[in-house]
């Protein structure tokens, strides 16, 4: 069942047993999930603020659900300094992953180690360049699915790559 099918059923239920309480909870799942871009200068956060925005998902400056933290290369004391001090759900981004090639994989798995975020591979230049208008209509699922070729993001999430659907 899609989220989209569940609210759609948690609705119905909420109107025919007349349960007001429950339309907070539904719209707040209805909300889309607001990021805020952290991380050095020099690192891409503009860029892949401009991928996420282009796909639909809200990038602000405060009152975030998610910090999404973008490093290159690897974790440096000062990513790790972040990621420890974050009060909220956060995920890294290791940009610039296209440099990396097929170790893009295994270098997100080690920055995922060294801080104990996840951390998926992106390349935000290739998917600001990518993003086409029928990504707005799908929203983050097709982002996070089309933008990790290197299956780092399902990985990450214990979902087998077979599972994901394709657009």
């Amino acid at each position: 069942m899609s989220v989209d099918d569940f609210l759609t059923e948690l609705s119905g239920y909420a109107e025919s047993a007349r349960q007001p309480a429950l339309s907070p909870i539904i719209e707040g799942l209805r909300r889309p999930i607001a990021v805020r871009i952290v991380g050095r200068p020099g690192v891409g956060g503009r860029t892949v603020a401009a991928a996420l925005r282009a796909a639909g998902v809200p990038v602000v400056v405060t009152r975030p659900d998610v910090d999404v933290l973008v490093i290159a290369e690897t974790a440096k004391p000062e990513d790790c300094r972040t990621v420890a001090e974050t009060t909220r759900p956060l995920l890294t981004v290791l940009n610039k992953a296209d440099l990396l090639g097929a170790a893009a994989a295994d270098r997100a798995a080690r920055v995922r180690r060294l801080t104990g975020a996840p951390t998926v591979p992106m390349s935000a230049l290739h998917a600001v360049a990518d993003l086409d208008a029928s990504l707005a209509e799908y929203g983050r699922r097709v982002l996070l699915v089309d933008l990790d070729p290197q299956g780092a993001l399902s990985a990450g999430l214990g979902v087998p790559h077979y599972e994901l659907e394709h657009t």
